[in-house]
């Protein structure tokens, strides 16, 4: 135990024996020391209190969180190349590396920092791991290759299955679930709204053959492959606007909830264009 003013306190692991995963607290003699000074003393409460929360947000982080582009593994070895091919020769470069200001971060514990950064740790090392895996002979590039071709096929056919609305709706973060439940319960209802001057040009119309890449079925299924979700079959594809600006609004079904993106209508491989991301229920 540490000590403050001459008062021994527990270790953070001592204190983690408050925190144990079952719903029985901990009877051992050393968890039953550690509860007794804890009462007594506010400092540990406090601690106590504050890997609570980090726990619980190390439990729940991500449930709400897109998946990581498709094409991340690639971004990452791009990263790596540039890096290792160290800085760019002299010729009007001073070799001096230009660093973004950080906004400030609330504090937080160093443990709770360690406990965090592990968990970054596990998952960069699946990451390079795939990275660096050995390459195949010719024959099984070729079969990859071959099965990659099929693979996209059946992906623009999917996607060339999803509607393609253009709602006129101009959507918003506070206004977004109960706007995208409205087109779900009758998306053509909405796609026959009196037509109504916006940004988006006439709406209450069915979305016609447009420049924006999203609109088709293979810059659709480009799209989904950018977001993470290649193959997936949208339940409908809104061409509306974000606050104002011309957006693609692509509604998934997953399961219990909808996972509704917001993306520019450019959205590619390596260029998502992801404005908005929430998770409705209903």
């Amino acid at each position: 135990m540490s000590t403050d003013a001459g008062r021994a306190h527990p270790a953070p692991e001592e204190l983690d024996l408050l925190l144990g995963p079952g719903a029985e607290p901990d009877a051992s003699a050393e968890a039953t020391e550690v509860r007794a000074h804890v009462r007594d003393c506010a400092t540990c409460a406090a601690l106590v209190t504050e890997m609570a929360t980090v726990r619980e947000l190390l439990r729940t982080a991500g449930r709400d969180v897109p998946p990581p582009p498709a094409d991340l593994d690639t971004r990452i070895a791009a990263a790596l190349a540039a890096a290792a091919a160290g800085p760019e020769p002299a010729g009007g470069t001073t070799g001096t590396t230009v660093v973004p200001l950080q906004r400030p971060q609330p504090r937080v514990p160093r443990w709770a920092t360690v406990a965090a950064g592990l968990v970054v740790l596990a998952g960069s090392a699946l990451t390079a791991g795939q990275l660096i895996g050995g390459s195949g002979s010719d024959q099984a590039t070729s079969a990859s290759d071959q099965a990659e071709s099929t693979d996209a096929a059946g992906e623009v056919a999917g996607a060339a299955a999803t509607p393609v609305l253009r709602s006129g709706t101009d959507y918003g973060p506070d206004t977004l679930p109960r706007q995208v439940l409205a087109l779900l319960n009758d998306p053509q209802e909405r796609a026959e709204e009196p037509a109504q001057e916006s940004a988006d040009g006439p709406a209450g119309t069915l979305a016609a053959p447009v420049e924006e890449p999203v609109a088709t079925p293979q810059g659709l299924a480009e799209c989904l492959v950018a977001l993470g979700a290649p193959g997936a079959v949208p339940q409908v594809v809104d061409l509306a606007t974000w606050q104002g600006e011309p957006v693609a609004v692509i509604v998934l079904d997953e399961g219990d909830r909808r996972g509704v993106w917001v993306v520019e209508r450019t959205c590619a491989p390596g260029a998502d264009g992801l404005v908005h991301y929430a998770s409705v229920t209903g």
